[in-house]
């Protein structure tokens, strides 16, 4: 399966990784399309077999250094991605499970995989930067539910066979 022009929706993950007093969240320029060059959490595709919060661990560690830990309970929001070419066909369509976490690493980032480069910003700085659509909502809850803010019901369940 391509990742252009699919013939189903490709799943994905994305990482919200908060500094431990919330007021820094962890940012990666998109170094590929789509958005190429547009900020946005680090993230990719699911691999065949892989539990969505050990992709979103692999992810943040393939394209910032650092090593995470998601509880799969912290999901922030369920995103459905359909981009059209020119013409009007789908070139892209993803659904993405963002997860929020905490980094207790303390460890310095760096660019790697399909990140160009990495940053630590404050929230409230987001407008100063290109970012992907839907970006600071999916953080703002994010940090809303690390405040304990709103409830924090899992919208996400792994089952494993039958």
């Amino acid at each position: 399966m391509t990742r252009r022009y699919p013939d189903r929706p490709l799943i994905g993950v994305g990482g919200i990784v908060l500094a431990p007093t919330l007021d820094r969240v962890l940012l990666i320029r998109r170094a590929a399309p789509p958005a190429q060059g547009l900020w946005s959490i680090p993230g990719g595709l699911v691999q065949t077999g892989e539990p969505l919060d050990q992709a979103c661990q692999r992810e943040v560690q393939e394209e910032t250094g650092l090593v995470v830990t998601v509880p799969r309970s912290q999901v922030a929001r369920l995103a459905e991605r359909i981009i059209p070419d020119t013409t009007g066909a789908v070139e892209y369509h993803y659904l993405i499970v963002d997860f929020w976490t905490i980094d207790s690493t303390g460890a310095e980032p760096a660019a790697a995989s399909d990140a160009s480069d990495v940053v630590w910003v404050a929230p409230q700085e987001l407008h100063q930067r290109p970012t992907t659509h839907g970006l600071s909502g999916a953080i703002q809850r994010a940090l809303c539910l690390a405040r304990g803010e709103v409830p924090t019901t899992p919208l996400l369940e792994t089952i494993v066979g039958v």
